[in-house]
């Protein structure tokens, strides 16, 4: 629906910076096993409330692999997360690195039950 109204120029353009963009992340993060980033612009917010844009969308334009973890509970007692990621090709790098944390103590082993 939206994307008829984008031109082919526009989207070729668009691809053309993704590619670049992909180029630039992957050497600036090559010498990290994995990186943490915040999950989201704000703590979550309360149900039936607009969430503010979060910044997580940008590793997936990077082609990087990502996991969130709900990690702090902020002053509203609501969930704020962080959001692990990794190189591109380094999937099971960051999954291996998530068992150590979670081993450690350092992240949850599960998904906590969250109640009504």
């Amino acid at each position: 629906y939206l994307g008829n109204s984008i031109s082919k120029k526009k989207y070729l353009s668009a691809l053309n910076l993704q590619a670049q963009f992909v180029k630039d992340i992957d050497k600036l993060i090559y010498n990290y096993d994995f990186l943490i980033s915040n999950s989201t612009a704000s703590s979550a917010p309360a149900r039936g409330t607009k969430e503010i844009r979060d910044p997580s969308l940008i590793w997936t334009l990077g082609y990087l692999p990502s996991v969130n973890a709900p990690l702090f509970k902020c002053y509203e007692n609501m969930p704020f997360g962080v959001q692990f990621f990794s190189k591109r090709w380094c999937d099971y790098d960051l999954l291996t690195g998530l068992e150590l944390l979670s081993k450690k103590s350092i992240i949850a082993s599960n998904s906590l039950e969250i109640s009504n």
